[in-house]
C-alpha cells in the first residue's frame, strides 16, 4: 500500500514539473528596422521615444504571440548588445465612420517594469475588445535609449497575420 502512493505521489511530482510545450501557431509575420526609420507613435510609453507597428489578422485568433527584440551596436566592433523592449498591444475600434481608436489588450511589462520578450494574447468571448478577430492591431515599442537600435519584431497566430504600414 505505502509503495502505491508513494509511486503515485512520485508521478504527479513528475508529471507538474515537467516542462511546458511552447504552442507552434500556423502563421507568423516578421517585421525588420531601426529605430532612425520606423514610424514614431504620438502615443509614448512612460515619455520615452516610442515607435509604432500595426499588422492585420485575417480571421478569428484563440491566441496571438508577440516578440520584440532589440539590438543596439556595443563599444567593440562586431558586436551588438541586446536591449529591453517594453511594448504594448492594442486593437483598433471604429468608433465611428471617421473616428478610430485603440485600445491596450496585453503588454509585456508590470508595474515594476520587469520585462519579458514575448506575450501571449488570447482571446475572450466575453470582452469584444479582447475578442481576437479580423482587424487591425498596433504595437507601440520601446527601449528607452536615445541611441539607433534595430529591431525584430515576429508576431504569430493560427490565422493569417501580416504587418502594414498604416492602420
Amino acid at each position: 500500500m505505502k509503495s502505491t502512493v508513494f509511486i503515485i505521489i512520485i508521478a504527479i511530482i513528475v508529471s507538474c514539473s515537467s516542462p511546458k510545450k511552447s504552442r507552434v501557431y500556423k502563421n507568423t509575420a516578421v517585421k525588420n528596422g531601426t529605430s532612425a526609420g520606423q514610424q514614431k507613435s504620438a502615443e509614448r510609453i512612460d515619455r520615452g521615444d516610442t515607435a509604432e507597428a500595426f499588422f492585420k489578422l485575417d480571421g478569428k485568433a484563440d491566441c496571438i504571440r508577440i516578440e520584440v527584440f532589440s539590438r543596439t551596436p556595443d563599444a567593440s566592433p562586431d558586436k551588438m548588445r541586446t536591449l529591453k523592449s517594453y511594448f504594448i498591444v492594442e486593437k483598433m475600434l471604429e468608433i465611428s465612420r471617421n473616428k478610430r481608436a485603440f485600445s491596450e489588450i496585453g503588454r509585456n511589462y508590470n508595474a515594476d517594469w520587469q520585462v519579458k520578450r514575448r506575450l501571449t494574447i488570447c482571446s475572450s468571448e466575453t470582452d469584444p475588445i479582447k475578442k481576437l478577430d479580423p482587424a487591425v492591431y498596433r504595437i507601440r515599442f520601446t527601449t528607452f535609449t536615445p541611441d539607433r537600435y534595430d529591431y525584430s519584431i515576429k508576431a504569430s497566430a493560427d490565422c493569417g497575420i501580416a504587418f502594414r504600414d498604416r492602420p
